[in-house]
């Protein structure tokens, strides 16, 4: 009987020290597990501050791009240039101040800008659109009078109006004379609201918050100036300032340099934490921020969380440490010695049937511990089993693929559900392989996990292959949106003129033309020899003034028509081209020497029209040769191919070579070489189509060389 009593009592002391061990085991477990969520979720906050904040600087850093691409379509415009000119020197010219609402309308109505203002050299304003918005008086500071008087565009930051009262931002265009690039005879102003745009993407923040914020600000002598509105400050901006004495606020510390995660208070005095950074480019500095006690709420709610877990982890291992041990211990070990038994027979046959599998087959404990990894996984790794058994395998997993696998393990382990993730691991040589590894649990009758069994299958090759699809898909796109946004850029050019051309223009030609033949009929004779010398002059300037028009419908067709693209032999281009111009001119000697040539991936009709300019421009240039050379080559450079037409005409000078392929740009009068001045450039538009490059080389009196590349 004493034996008995004091057998219970060692018993009872033993689920005594056990329920204690338990219990300091949940109460350690807990403190960690909550260290490492305060942990985890500060880094969070952190990444996610960073990623807000570099995010909104990039777009900041494109905005300004934009408005100064914006000014780039007035920039050394020598057309928009003359306007501006014409209409400076007599205010009255009312077809000049036409021309320049035209061409200041179709900015304004594309990327809104609120009011463009042109002034004179001496900064007076001369005209205002839209003309019925108030003359506002434009003040240049020092700086960016020097830059527009340098020639270069400026951009006239945050301000605020004297006359509404509203903030603005400027882009400031030098206008320079057209015949130089030094002279400035203007300035067009492009003044933006950014309430319209860019404090709605400054606000903007991507995830649900009560506190969180971006703001800009500008280092304004010993202040911190403030330039958008804020959250908790009304009319803050270019209201607020700080002085850069108060080292603790965010803006301060982002006006004097500081980058990165930083704590402080923000302009209320509450503690915050944000991301602070340059916006390059700009005197601008961004601030993402985010008050500490919201940071902290969800802290406190899982410490709360935490603790009631473990009073409840306590309260039931009490309870079923009470309960296992008023149970009857030998029906209670009985149970367990079948079960175990069963439990190693079918580990047994288990392990028969792992061990000849090809794949990598694993098991782990209801918890996650790993408890047996098969042969097939060692031999791959190398590493004795041992090693591996708990959570030891993760060390042969990539180090790029270990937190993402644990976080989804932990993941299916708490939700008792399938496991599937892919992840890389480290053969015995080295190499990392890629597996698609499942897992599946098995349970008892009541849903309880009794253990986790998973395999690995080798699909190496298969990512491979997806990687090299993703790298090809990229490099297509890459050249779909290329071809978009060159397309985008010539059809907006022509879209107007084309019309003009095709219908303005041809009217009140056949009107001339028609009229000049009944006078050539009916009063022939009634002539003087001088008046029919100038209806002679007048027929020709009608034929002359058709051609250009046949050219422009062709420069626009050129830019607007579809491209259909196929494999085109340039043989056979260039020799209907050439033995046409020899039919056209029987009476020339030229000689012609003209390469093999490559087929290549083009429009073919549109490839006739630029190989029909270049050899037709040639054969007029060698006009005044007694003996003309035409040579066509090609040569292969990698990705491109480069065609050549070389001749020994009459070339140019080098430093016109930029207006060769413009519109209306010729170098010699028409009484010398006849033609429209729109060829050079309708080949330019087509190979710029296709990809190309297009560009001249040539001494005066010696010949000229033109060059056009086309992609492979």
């Amino acid at each position: 009987m004493n034996n008995s009593n004091h057998k219970e009592r060692r018993t009872g002391y033993a689920f005594f020290l056990i329920l204690i061990f338990l219990a300091a085991g949940i109460v350690t477990g807990g403190y960690f597990a909550y260290r490492s969520y305060e942990k985890n979720y500060r880094i969070e906050i952190e990444q996610q501050l960073s990623t807000i904040a570099e995010s909104k600087v990039d777009q900041l850093v494109q905005w300004r791009k934009e408005r100064i691409g914006d000014g780039q379509f007035f920039y050394k415009n020598e057309l928009f240039s003359a306007i501006v000119k014409r209409y400076i020197h007599n205010q009255n010219d009312r077809d000049a101040k036409r021309g320049i609402l035209s061409w200041v309308r179709q900015v304004q109505r594309v990327y809104n800008y609120d009011l463009m203002m042109l002034l004179d050299a001496q900064w007076n304003t001369i005209l205002v659109f839209p003309e019925n918005k108030e003359r506002a008086r434009l003040i240049i500071d020092k700086k960016n009078t020097e830059i527009l008087l340098s020639g270069n565009i400026a951009f006239q930051d945050f301000y605020r109006n004297d006359q509404d009262q509203h903030i603005y931002l400027k882009i400031l265009v030098p206008i320079l004379e057209e015949f130089s690039s030094k002279r400035l005879i203007g300035v067009l102003a492009l003044r933006i609201s950014p309430e319209e745009y860019l404090y709605p993407l400054i606000q903007k923040w991507p995830t649900p918050s009560k506190t969180s914020e971006t703001l800009i600000i500008r280092r304004d002598g010993n202040d911190a100036l403030f330039l958008n509105d804020l959250k908790f400050y009304k009319d803050a901006a270019l209201n607020l300032r700080i002085p850069l004495e108060s080292k603790d606020v965010l803006a301060v510390k982002a006006a004097l340099g500081t980058e990165g995660i930083v704590e402080g208070i923000d302009y209320r005095g509450v503690p915050v934490i944000g991301d602070v950074r340059a916006v390059p480019d700009s005197p601008w500095f961004l601030v993402a921020r985010m008050d500490m006690g919201e940071v902290y709420v969800s802290l406190r709610e899982r410490l709360w969380l935490m603790i009631v877990l473990v009073g409840i982890l306590l309260i039931g291992t009490s309870v079923s440490v009470s309960f296992v041990w008023l149970q009857q211990r030998n029906r209670f070990y009985r149970e367990q010695y079948k079960l175990a038994e069963a439990l190693r027979e079918s580990e047994s046959r288990f392990r028969q049937l792992t061990e000849s599998l090809p794949q990598l087959v694993w098991t782990c404990q209801p918890d996650g511990p790993c408890d047996y990894l098969n042969r097939k996984w060692v031999e791959f790794t190398g590493v004795p089993e041992a090693q591996q058994h708990g959570f030891g395998w993760l060390e042969q997993l990539h180090p790029d693929d270990r937190a993402p696998t644990v976080a989804a393990w932990e993941a299916a382990v708490a939700a008792r559900a399938d496991f599937r993730v892919e992840f890389r691991i480290r053969r015995h040589d080295g190499e990392y392989r890629w597996f698609d590894t499942q897992a599946v649990r098995l349970s008892v009758a009541d849903g309880h996990t009794v253990k986790w069994v998973g395999s690995n299958t080798d699909v190496t090759e298969r990512k491979r292959a997806e990687e090299k699809i993703l790298k090809l898909n990229a490099e297509l796109e890459h050249r779909v949106m290329q071809r978009t946004s060159q397309l985008e850029v010539v059809n907006r050019e022509l879209e107007a003129f084309s019309y003009s051309v095709s219908h303005d223009l041809r009217a009140p030609l056949r009107h001339v033309s028609g009229y000049v033949e009944l006078l050539g009929k009916q009063y022939q004779t009634e002539l003087p020899e001088k008046g029919r010398h100038y209806l002679d002059e007048i027929i020709d300037s009608v034929r002359q003034m058709g051609l250009l028009i046949d050219d422009l419908l062709k420069f626009s067709r050129s830019g607007r028509a579809e491209i259909h693209e196929s494999t085109v032999d340039m043989n056979r281009i260039v020799e209907e081209v050439s033995v046409r111009l020899r039919q056209d001119n029987p009476q020339r000697d030229i000689e012609w020497s003209i390469a093999e040539m490559p087929s290549v991936h083009c429009d073919d009709a549109m490839m006739h029209l630029v190989w029909e300019n270049l050899l037709s421009n040639a054969v007029k240039f060698t006009g005044t040769r007694k003996k003309a050379r035409i040579e066509i080559g090609v040569r292969d450079e990698n990705k491109e191919f480069v065609f050549s037409v070389c001749d020994n005409g009459v070339g140019f000078d080098m430093k016109y070579a930029q207006k060769l392929f413009g519109v209306f740009q010729r170098l010699h009068s028409i009484a010398e070489f006849e033609g429209t001045g729109v060829g050079l450039a309708n080949v330019k538009r087509i190979i710029a189509r296709h990809g190309g490059r297009t560009w001249a080389e040539a001494e005066l009196d010696k010949g000229a060389s033109f060059y056009f590349s086309i992609p492979k």
